[in-house]
C-alpha cells in the first residue's frame, strides 16, 4: 500500500527519499503517523547527551524536521525559500506559525534560497532577516553570491547597520528565551499583546508588523521600490530604539 496526499508539495508521494508510509514501527505505528516526530527525537537525543555527557549548558541544535514542542530542544529554519518580494514578506507569518508550535528559535534563509537575489531584496531582508530568532544569510550553491559585499555599497552598509543592531539586541533575545525556557511565543504577531485592538486584525498590520517579546516592535519595509512604511502603533508610549526619542503618534 503506498499513502498519498494531494497536498503534498509537487504531487509526489510521501514515500519519496523516505520510507515506505506504510511501514510499521513499535507497537504497530506506521511511518505515516510516525514520520513528523523522527526529527524531533533525533533533536531531543542529541540534546540530552550534550547536556549530559559534554556539559553544555545551551546546546546549539538545528533541525528542518520538528514537530509541536521541537523548540524545548533546538532550533527550525523553514525550509528552501525563494528570492522574491513575496517569500520575504510569506516570512513573517511562517515564524509565527512555528512560535505557535512551540519552537520560538527561528528564522528563515535571508536574501532567499532558490533563484538568484537582487540588492534591493536583499537589503530590505537583511533588514528583517536580522530580526528573526534565527537569521542567517543562506542560499543555494548555483546560484549568485548574496553576502552583503557582493553587492553595492547601499547593500553592505544596510547591514551593517541591521547587524549591529541586531548585536545590540542579543540580551534581549537571550532574555526571551530564558523567560520562555524554550516554548511559548518570542517573534509574535501584535494582537498577542493587545488582543482588543480591533485593528490589529486587519490583514496589513497583522502579517507586516510584529513584537518580539513585549517591547520591541518592527514594521520592515517589504514592497519592491518601497522607501516608507505606514506603521500602526497600538496604545502606549512608544520610542524609536536608533535615537531613543518618543514617537509621537
Amino acid at each position: 500500500m503506498c499513502i498519498r496526499d494531494s497536498y503534498y508539495p509537487g504531487g509526489m508521494s510521501l514515500d519519496n527519499h523516505t520510507l515506505s508510509p506504510s511501514a510499521k514501527h513499535y507497537n504497530n505505528y506506521t511511518q505515516y503517523e510516525l514520520q513528523a516526530l523522527n526529527g524531533h527525537l533525533e533533536v531531543k537525543a542529541t540534546n540530552k547527551f550534550l547536556r549530559e555527557k559534554l556539559r553544555h549548558k545551551f546546546p546549539f541544535i538545528i533541525s528542518r524536521s520538528t514537530f509541536y514542542g521541537t523548540g524545548k530542544y533546538g532550533a527550525h529554519w523553514t525550509g528552501d525559500n525563494s528570492a522574491s518580494w513575496e517569500y520575504l514578506r510569506l516570512s513573517i507569518p511562517h515564524l509565527f506559525s512555528y512560535n505557535l508550535f512551540g519552537i520560538p528559535f527561528v528564522g528563515a534563509d535571508i536574501c532567499g534560497f532558490n533563484y538568484n537575489t537582487t540588492a534591493q531584496l536583499c537589503a530590505r531582508w537583511m533588514q528583517l532577516g536580522t530580526l528573526y530568532p534565527f537569521a542567517r544569510n543562506h542560499n543555494h550553491n548555483e546560484t549568485i553570491s548574496q553576502e552583503p559585499y557582493a553587492f553595492n555599497d547601499l547593500v553592505t552598509n544596510t547591514s551593517r547597520i541591521a547587524l549591529k543592531v541586531r548585536y545590540s539586541l542579543l540580551k534581549y533575545y537571550f532574555t526571551q528565551f530564558l523567560i520562555k525556557n524554550g516554548t511559548g511565543t518570542v517573534f509574535r504577531p501584535l494582537f498577542f499583546e493587545f488582543p482588543l485592538d480591533s485593528n490589529l486584525y486587519d490583514n496589513r498590520i497583522m502579517n507586516e508588523q510584529f513584537l518580539i517579546g513585549t517591547h520591541l516592535m518592527a514594521t520592515p519595509v517589504l514592497h519592491q521600490g518601497a522607501d516608507t512604511v505606514k506603521v500602526y502603533f497600538p496604545q502606549g508610549a512608544w520610542y524609536n530604539i536608533h535615537s531613543l526619542s518618543l514617537i509621537h503618534i
